[in-house]
């Protein structure tokens, strides 16, 4: 091994030697001396947590959540997002851009979105009405079998209010509606069925329809219903079960039923309760 030279004689150490030696000399005369760091250091930049809020992350909102679905193409969420914003009470109010949802969810073949378009422009619920722009999304929600449609645009034809009238259609209509279960059209066709006005007196049917509806929870079935049984002129007498129909209706806030079913409470010694 070559024998090792001191670190004082040492020429690669000579400048940690000096350095070390005017250190020391600036210590014992009280000076202290910083270099001046590279400019890349100069101005250093932000960590994240100084510039980030420390409130906890926005929670997302049922509009929120809605609106990201829709745009990924959710019919679903489109029908939904669209509902949000035609509630009067919600802040997110927006009719308009309702209406491009609907649309959106309907053109994806959405029965249920047809079916909306269509009762707001007839109705002219929050946007002018539009009864040709109406009715052609009730008939293609119709082909797609929507009880909701069939009965709107059948009860439409039967009224002859915006349309010309059109009773045999409007029948057809109303009975599609039945066959797929829609408790509002069963009422419907059997109160019509039981006037006999417009279409066919079939006082049976009539009645069989509006038991049913009433008996799928429809308040105004409930009324007619227990009116009648009320009355025993269609159906034989019953008291208890027309009251028990008309108290039914009245928990759904039928005034009708309410003053009825209060008359009855005070004059019908079978089930008066002052």
């Amino acid at each position: 091994m070559p024998k090792r030279i001191p670190l004082v004689d040492n020429k690669e150490f000579t400048s940690v030697k000096n350095a070390v030696i005017n250190e020391a000399l600036n210590l014992l005369a009280g000076h202290y001396v910083v270099e001046d760091l590279p400019d890349d250091e100069v101005d250093p930049e932000p960590i994240t947590t100084d510039y980030e809020s420390t409130d906890p992350p926005h929670e997302p909102t049922e509009y929120d959540r809605l609106l990201f679905k829709a745009q990924t193409g959710n019919k679903w969420s489109q029908y939904a997002l669209a509902k949000l914003l035609l509630d009067h009470e919600d802040e997110h109010f927006n009719p308009d851009k309702a209406v491009e949802w609907l649309i959106e969810s309907a053109q994806q073949n959405y029965t249920v979105a047809k079916y909306k378009l269509g009762k707001i422009f007839l109705k002219g619920e929050d946007v002018p009405k539009d009864v040709e722009y109406a009715l052609r999304w009730l008939e293609e929600a119709v082909e797609d079998g929507n009880s909701y449609a069939e009965y709107l645009l059948g009860k439409t034809y039967l009224k002859g209010e915006d349309v010309e009238q059109d009773l045999l259609y409007a029948e057809d209509l109303l009975r599609l509606a039945v066959q797929h279960g829609n408790k509002y059209a069963k009422y419907a066709l059997g109160k019509a069925l039981l006037d006999g006005e417009q279409i066919a007196q079939n006082i049976p049917e009539g009645l069989q329809l509006l038991k049913e509806s009433a008996g799928a929870g429809f308040g105004a079935a409930q009324y007619l219903y227990g009116k009648l049984l009320y009355k025993g002129e269609l159906l034989p007498k019953d008291i208890d079960k027309a009251i028990a129909y008309i108290e039914s209706a009245a928990d759904q806030d039928n005034p009708n039923a309410s003053y009825l079913a209060g008359k009855i409470r005070l004059t019908e010694d079978s089930v008066r309760d002052v």
